[in-house]
């Protein structure tokens, strides 16, 4: 198995991020370190999403989907938030987009 995997981030990442405590800041670098490790060790979402991962970190979801030798960070919200938004609407387009 490949040990060194790429990030890469969505936009939604990348946005959400910034509005994190530095407290949640410290532990997603600890998760990253440890997903980075081994990326398919974490549980799958449920449903139609069953081919992404999820990572705890206290009450916030870090969603991603690990590939060959990258790791795509979709999203990483409150927990009450993340399962919501993939519900509705989130990945509709990426969906869209894989089809063709």
């Amino acid at each position: 198995m490949i040990s060194n995997y790429e990030f890469i981030c969505t936009d939604k990442f990348k946005r959400d991020k910034k509005y994190l405590n530095p407290q949640i800041l410290f532990q997603l670098k600890n998760a990253l370190k440890l997903i980075k490790k081994n990326p398919y060790i974490q549980k799958n979402l449920e449903g139609r999403y069953h081919y992404l991962k999820k990572y705890y970190i206290n009450s916030y979801r870090i969603i991603y989907e690990p590939m060959n030798s990258k790791i795509s960070l979709l999203d990483i919200d409150h927990r009450n938030w993340v399962y919501r938004s993939y519900a509705r609407n989130k990945l509709k387009k990426r969906i869209k987009r894989r089809r063709k």
